[in-house]
């Protein structure tokens, strides 16, 4: 989640036919991939290795674009990641096709696991050290997934906070009529996660942090609430992959992240 709001200009990004001259651009170079996913569709998806990864595994970061492609979030990102020395894989569900039928026979958020599951076996990437970012959509898809999956080693999504909101706003507005409050799925998720506010989201941190508690035990405390309702997009995204890169190689801590 890179701090964008509904209403932000879209993430910067090259017309899909410069996407390979800029992947050539570094070294070593990124590449054009194709991850099995459904039977009727692969997840197209651009791969950039570390600069210096040199003989040891070296962890990644996947970006999973809902709202934006994963052009721009390669274009976002890919500076940043190389900056600190991670792999970084761009994939969006656009390119899967969004038919009901499809998205009944295989759920959208199984995407996680087909994404782990391609990089699990490629040699260069350490399988324990794999973070997921989501683009930054009103939306808990890629909470569910990394949920689901539990290979995950760290993650930058929504936390379930959206399915919890809307809930709660719905509950509100019915005049006591509850309806079945979703499963917390801040509950099931086991590895480090930092929720990022968006701008104008309209949920107060502290509100925010209230109903991911619900469910959840307080023995875990792996789910932090950052705000960026005063950052400008480039230092959020700086901020989010120094709180990955932390994660990944327990490094020591380069900049701050208003974590409430």
């Amino acid at each position: 989640m890179l701090g964008g709001s509904a209403e932000a200009p879209e993430l910067p990004g090259f017309p899909e036919a410069g996407i390979a001259r800029y992947l050539k651009s570094f070294d070593p170079p990124g590449a054009v991939v194709a991850i099995p996913w459904r039977h009727d569709a692969d997840l197209d998806g651009y791969y950039l290795p570390c600069s210096d990864a040199g003989t040891q595994p070296t962890p990644v970061i996947v970006g999973i674009g809902e709202t934006y492609g994963k052009g721009a979030l390669l274009t976002a990102l890919a500076r940043p990641a190389r900056d600190r020395r991670l792999a970084l894989l761009c994939v969006d569900l656009g390119s899967a096709g969004d038919t009901s039928v499809q998205r009944c026979a295989i759920r959208p958020e199984s995407c996680v696991s087909a994404v782990v599951d391609y990089l699990v076996e490629q040699p260069e990437i350490d399988p324990a050290r794999i973070a997921v970012i989501a683009d930054g959509s009103p939306s808990s898809l890629v909470a569910r997934g990394v949920a689901m999956d539990g290979r995950v080693a760290a993650a930058v999504c929504d936390g379930g906070l959206w399915e919890q909101w809307e809930h709660a706003q719905t509950t509100r507005l019915s005049s006591g009529l509850h309806a079945i409050a979703p499963r917390p799925i801040a509950a099931s998720i086991r590895c480090p996660t930092l929720i990022p506010l968006r701008p104008d989201s309209g949920i107060d941190p502290a509100y925010a942090r209230q109903l991911l508690a619900n469910g959840r035990s307080d023995r875990r405390n792996n789910i932090s609430v950052a705000d960026y309702a005063a950052t400008d997009a480039g230092t959020v995204a700086a901020s989010i992959l120094d709180w990955v890169d932390r994660q990944l190689n327990r490094s020591p801590r380069r900049g701050p992240v208003a974590v409430i």
